[in-house]
């Protein structure tokens, strides 16, 4: 009985060091960290340069009652922030946020947490030093069934140009502000041919230096691909532990998966191989929440010719 006891009192702590756990790879290292004052709030800085952002995990007692709300200024400067991601265990909850000061440098970071009645503060200081980055809203060798217009994030850019399959293309801004001021939104005409297309843009940053960045996506129109060829899907998202949760089925023997799934900022991501002439149904599965049954989400037909 005394051996039983122990070991479910084992899986219980490592339930609660697994999600209060937070690694983070950089070069090849990991990082632990482990909140320690359930009275407080904890800061952990994951990363100085997440896409041009700061991310930070912030720490706080567990609410008993509604939602904590979080406060952070950068320098005294109120510029908004993503939330994107979170847990809890061991009377403490989690939040992942993201945020990007609009200059460079030293800056002194101040968190306050509205919880259960009380508010509590905490501050560090860090050196914003971040890259410019293109964010393509597609992901690479992205099966596209219509000629939508692509959009990119820019973040520490001024200006861009776009080439697909060799050739320049035009470009235009989106007139929305982003909470940070220093992303905008890039839109792309898309002037796809059948198959495999190559996107190259060279980005100016605020300094005057560029870089290029290329990326493929895999136009199909009417749904007809070609034998021999391969693309990737968009399935889903990740959710919490409660769900989302996305799974897919191949329906016909002209496309078969190549058994590859990953994930790319939350996206579920799967690919596939055209491998003989036929018609074939991808389906879509959801299950929303783990007390809910799978349903049909959605179904891309094929046609590989």
């Amino acid at each position: 009985m005394e051996k039983s006891f122990s070991y479910i009192k084992c899986l219980a702590i490592a339930e609660v060091l697994s999600l209060l756990l937070i690694a983070s790879a950089k070069a090849g290292e990991y990082k632990i960290f482990i909140p320690t004052d359930k009275d407080n709030i904890s800061l952990n800085v994951i990363s100085t340069d997440a896409d041009g952002r700061i991310a930070m995990d912030i720490y706080y007692p567990q609410p008993t009652e509604g939602k904590a709300e979080i406060t952070i200024l950068v320098d005294g400067i109120d510029y908004g922030f993503e939330k994107n991601g979170g847990g809890f265990g061991g009377g403490l909850e989690n939040s992942t946020v993201y945020f990007a000061p609009p200059t460079f440098g030293e800056k002194i970071i101040n968190v306050s947490v509205s919880v259960n009645g009380r508010e509590y503060t905490k501050s560090t200081r860090i050196e914003y030093r971040p890259k410019a980055v293109v964010l393509p809203s597609w992901i690479e060798n992205e099966l596209m069934l219509q000629r939508n217009a692509l959009r990119a994030s820019l973040r520490f850019i001024q200006d861009v140009s776009v080439k697909i399959n060799g050739k320049e293309v035009a470009t235009s801004f989106e007139k929305n502000i982003s909470s940070d001021f220093i992303t905008k939104t890039v839109v792309i005409d898309p002037v796809f041919k059948s198959g495999e297309n190559v996107i190259e843009i060279t980005a100016i940053k605020f300094g005057g230096e560029t870089f290029v960045q290329e990326s493929r996506i895999h136009y199909a129109p009417r749904g007809r691909v070609r034998k021999g060829s391969s693309f990737r899907i968009v399935y889903g998202v990740e959710g919490s532990r409660s769900g989302p949760f996305y799974s897919y089925e191949v329906k016909g023997k002209s496309i078969k998966s190549n058994g590859v799934n990953t994930t790319e900022g939350g996206r579920m991501i799967a690919e596939f191989n055209a491998v003989k002439r036929g018609r074939t149904t991808i389906q879509i599965n959801v299950k929303p929440h783990f007390l809910q049954p799978i349903r049909k989400d959605r179904e891309i037909h094929l046609t590989v010719i």
